[in-house]
């Protein structure tokens, strides 16, 4: 009854079924045909024409890979997924997008080094849309000021922990100063007065950094005086 709504004309509906796969895909199926039914359902989903269904598409493919046989239908054709994760963020900022591709991260923790710092470069230009939109929030009545979003403020932070999510999994030494470099403008605004609300998260992933680098460079070496002082 749901997986025939993914060939619905209404998108709404199309919608709906990624929805529900997307609260109940965790449950393991006896029938592994359904599975892989599903997968195709999902994946086709996240090139539909209307961006809603690919919202719910990212969000139910990341709750079905937590099934062995889904996670090794996907194994393929993971660069292709992540590409469609990654377009999906230009287009728009969604923290439930943010939170589907953490889920990617994790579970394909051991196979995610070739497109790790793709993936860094996007999220750190989705922290950076997301603090913005984060004073978008209602004007609070008495000071006359708009108050911060809390979607924004969620997502922001849930780019940093997918960030270092990547940092953590199996990548090459040699990696690592690129990212160094990609990750510069997250520790020029979190070692400051108006960012400082991510600094820990900026103080972690910093030490992530440093700790698989064979030399440190001198913008590296620029941040100490502040963590220090």
């Amino acid at each position: 009854f749901v997986l025939c709504e993914f060939t619905s004309q209404v998108g709404f509906l199309r919608a709906r079924a990624c929805d529900f796969l997307s609260r109940f895909g965790g449950i393991e199926f006896s029938n592994k045909e359904i599975v892989k039914v599903a997968m195709q359902c999902v994946c086709q989903a996240l090139l539909d024409q209307e961006l809603p269904v690919r919202i719910k598409a990212a969000m139910a493919l990341s709750v079905l890979i937590g099934q062995k046989d889904a996670f090794e239908l996907l194994r393929p054709n993971l660069k292709d997924a992540l590409q469609e994760f990654l377009k999906l963020m230009d287009v728009v900022d969604n923290d439930q997008v943010v939170l589907a591709l953490e889920e990617m991260v994790d579970q394909f923790n051991d196979e995610i080094s070739p497109f790790a710092l793709d993936l860094v470069e996007h999220l750190v230009s989705a922290f950076f849309r997301y603090h913005a939109a984060e004073g978008n929030g209602p004007v609070d009545d008495e000071s006359g000021e708009e108050t911060k979003g809390p979607e924004g403020e969620v997502s922001a932070s849930g780019c940093l922990v997918t960030i270092r999510r990547i940092l953590l999994s199996r990548l090459p030494q040699a990696l690592f100063p690129r990212l160094e470099e990609v990750l510069a403008p997250i520790w020029d605004f979190a070692f400051t007065e108006e960012g400082c609300e991510y600094l820990e998260e900026g103080a972690e992933l910093l030490n992530i950094i440093l700790y698989n680098l064979s030399t440190f460079s001198q913008k590296t070496w620029s941040y100490y005086p502040i963590l220090a002082y």
